[in-house]
């Protein structure tokens, strides 16, 4: 039982760790809890919500597909002679939504943990890099909890 247990867990972590190098030619976007993409992409993703928890995702044409859509992108500029990248978040939700992130440099060869804010009910948050990123893992979704006082 020990043995089948261990088995269970090592392939969890394969596939938890199988999105860090799938290349841009092979992204399918969407991958269990997480979702990848590359600079110049832009996708919308309809979630489906239970415990204001985001527990699956699927991909969707455009933005208006239903209030339950988040939309994400990542675009490289070279201006100045300096390179730099802009990722944005849309929230089509009622309230407010949380994310994590991770971002890969084009000149690096890890992800690192990326510095997020919370996207306000039907609004859009971005983030500039002051480099260029190739791609970005967004996971751990979730939908804020109204306070009661």
């Amino acid at each position: 039982m020990k043995k089948f247990f261990f088995l269970i867990l090592l392939m969890g972590c394969t596939v938890s760790q199988e999105i860090y190098n799938v290349s841009k030619v092979e992204n399918q976007y969407i991958y269990e809890k997480s979702i990848k993409i590359f600079s110049g992409e832009e996708i919308y993703i309809d979630a489906e919500v239970v415990d204001n928890k985001i527990i699956s995702y699927k991909r969707v044409d455009n933005k208006k597909h239903s209030p339950n859509t988040i939309g994400l992108s990542l675009f490289s500029n070279n201006s100045s002679n300096k390179k730099t990248s802009n990722m944005y978040v849309t929230n089509q939700f009622e309230k407010r939504l949380t994310y994590k992130a991770k971002y890969k440099q084009t000149s690096q060869n890890k992800y690192n943990n990326a510095r997020v804010h919370p996207v306000m009910p039907k609004a859009f948050s971005g983030t500039l890099f002051q480099f260029e990123v190739e791609s970005i893992i967004f996971y751990d979704f979730e939908i804020e909890i109204e306070k009661t006082e």
